[in-house]
């Protein structure tokens, strides 16, 4: 959903639209396909970036509700950067925060290997205007995967990314499955980008 304007007040009628109208209404329909609505708006703290949306999510109406997904719910929640959510629907909660999540490709797929080589550049080139249109002021890659895609080029470990032509900080977080030290170390400095 797109929130024109920068004003807390905008913000606040795009989100409660989202809850007023239901989960069906992240779920949109491009063609024959399912996929999820961005939830985006101008000058966003930060911008989540998944890959893409899994079929789970898809059926179930709501971001990142597979294994791996809700792992990243879990970490917001654990670091204090997602409060005041409702259990499988917290992207609904993002907007409230000044934050927004979309995903780099908008194909739903099982597994990342289905994804081709046009959908990493169709989707580049239409999360390089969003960055251009909405001005985050962080994006935080939720995949490595995304941000290597993205950049075009290999990227070593996680934090901050050197953003080249970005007007923007660009932070990877760690996998899924990190060392909870990094995981802590990591998730730490990003929630002190966004105090």
């Amino acid at each position: 959903i797109t929130v024109v304007g920068k004003s807390k007040l905008a913000r606040f009628f795009c989100v409660f639209r989202i809850m007023s109208i239901g989960i069906s209404d992240l779920v949109i329909k491009v063609g024959n396909m399912k996929t999820f609505r961005d939830l985006v708006s101008h000058n966003l703290r930060v911008l989540f970036v998944g890959l893409n949306p899994s079929p789970v999510g898809i059926e179930k109406g709501h971001y990142h509700q597979g294994k791996l997904g809700k792992r990243f719910w879990i970490r917001l929640k654990r670091f204090d950067i997602l409060k005041n959510y409702q259990e499988g629907k917290e992207d609904e909660s993002l907007l409230k925060k000044g934050y927004g999540i979309t995903d780099l490709v908008k194909r739903p797929t099982r597994t990342a290997n289905l994804l081709t080589t046009r959908d990493f550049y169709e989707g580049t080139i239409e999360l390089q205007q969003k960055l251009l249109n909405y001005k985050p002021k962080i994006v935080c890659f939720i995949y490595k995967k995304a941000a290597e895609e993205f950049f075009r080029r290999k990227i070593s470990g996680s934090g901050r990314i050197d953003a080249g032509q970005y007007n923007t900080i660009m932070f990877l977080l760690p996998n899924m499955y990190a060392k909870k030290s990094e995981v802590e170390v990591k998730m730490k400095e990003l929630k002190m980008l966004l105090s």
